[in-house]
């Protein structure tokens, strides 16, 4: 296994900008445009490699540990570490969604409950109006067309309404 902080010629206790330092500096040396040795893009692979293990926490961690105690873990490479990244990002992405749609249905239903209620009132309040109207016209005025058309509101404002919202599915 190659030792990255020599590759980047730094010691171990290294900070991130003394890393991120050397490795601009190695960079212009080995880059491929610019070395002429025939060995170049070997060079430069292994110092791109040795900069994103040291870079980053999880992955330095990982190699110390490795370094020090040998192959008793497997060292995962960053390709590895960047589809278990991506993976938890869907995997959070999914349950999120999941969550959104959950809240909209619960908003769905609220909505729902509240039409309910304001048609229930509807037709309360018209009723009454109707019992009212037939009664006013029915003692003061004898005229018992109220009386008919207030029974007619009474059958036909239930129908209407159990049809459209009462006998809605529950989930």
């Amino acid at each position: 296994m190659p030792d990255y902080y020599s590759i980047l010629g730094v010691d171990k206790e290294a900070l991130p900008e003394k890393i991120r330092k050397a490795y601009h500096e190695k960079a212009k040396l080995y880059h491929p445009d610019v070395y002429q040795g025939s060995d170049g893009d070997q060079k430069f692979k292994l110092l791109n490699e040795a900069y994103r293990t040291l870079i980053n926490p999880k992955l330095r961690r990982q190699y110390d540990f490795r370094i020090r105690f040998g192959s008793i873990i497997e060292f995962k490479s960053h390709a590895q570490s960047e589809q278990d990244r991506r993976k938890r990002a869907y995997d959070i992405y999914i349950h999120r969604k999941r969550e959104i749609d959950r809240l909209e249905t619960l908003q769905s239903r609220k909505i729902k409950k509240l039409i309910d209620r304001l048609m229930t009132w509807v037709i309360v309040c018209t009723v009454g109006a109707g019992l009212l109207y037939g009664i006013i016209d029915a003692f003061i005025f004898y005229n018992y067309r109220g009386i008919i058309l207030f029974l007619t509101i009474i059958i036909i404002l239930p129908l209407a309404y159990f049809t459209s919202f009462g006998f809605r599915k529950k989930r």
